[in-house]
């Protein structure tokens, strides 16, 4: 699906206020992750996606009596693509996404401390292993000879562990395995490696569970 730049702004900026509105609530994530794209030839029949990385920067919520979490997350992804033939060469491919990710922490389910994962009861793995989905939304920028942009839906499906460091600072290693509709005709899906350091404000006022 081709979009153009104007229409992806003004959703973006929907986005962006939906995202100051949650963090205002909330506290903040950093996110960086390793993606290997389960996709070749993907531009045309000489060219091949090889690995990728991506930043994003999320906010948190939940609710109040079950452990599930909520994080809202913006960020960029970037893409190596290597093309064959006469005139091999490097090029990217990069990539805005919004993802609505829920965290499902079964083994501490019904735990309900208003605390940092550093503060609660139990072991790292009963108190910080959690199941997670998360619907996401694209927007890909494909470099070649004639440019194209496609806006593209999916869904990641992942684990992580949350660790206390302090009542501050959880990081949390995580694994995805991301699947979306086509891109440029060609199914696309990836597994995902990521590390995730949530940072929590804490004024006096409102207490936080990380």
């Amino acid at each position: 699906m081709i979009l153009s730049k104007h229409i992806f702004r003004n959703i973006s900026f929907v986005l962006l206020i939906i995202f100051f509105v949650f963090k205002a609530q909330s506290q903040v994530g950093i996110n960086g992750r390793f993606i290997n794209p389960n996709l070749s030839k993907l531009i045309d029949d000489r060219s091949e996606v090889k690995s990728g990385f991506g930043f994003g920067v999320d906010s948190w919520f939940r609710l109040k009596k079950k452990r599930i979490e909520f994080m809202p997350e913006l960020g960029l992804e970037f893409y190596k693509v290597e093309t064959f033939g006469i005139w091999p060469s490097i090029t990217e491919m990069s990539s805005y996404y919004f993802m609505f990710k829920t965290n499902f922490y079964l083994l501490n389910f019904n735990e309900d401390c208003n605390c940092p994962t550093f503060s609660k009861d139990g072991n790292t793995i009963s108190k910080g292993f959690y199941l997670s989905v998360a619907p996401e939304i694209k927007y890909i920028n494909r470099k070649s000879d004639i440019p194209e942009n496609d806006l593209i839906g999916g869904v990641v499906i992942g684990a992580g562990l949350d660790i206390g460091v302090t009542e501050l600072l959880t990081i949390t290693p995580n694994i995805g395995y991301e699947l979306t509709s086509k891109i440029a005709n060609r199914n696309y899906s990836a597994l995902q490696l990521g590390l995730r350091a949530g940072l929590r404000f804490n004024d006096g006022k409102k207490k936080f569970r990380r």
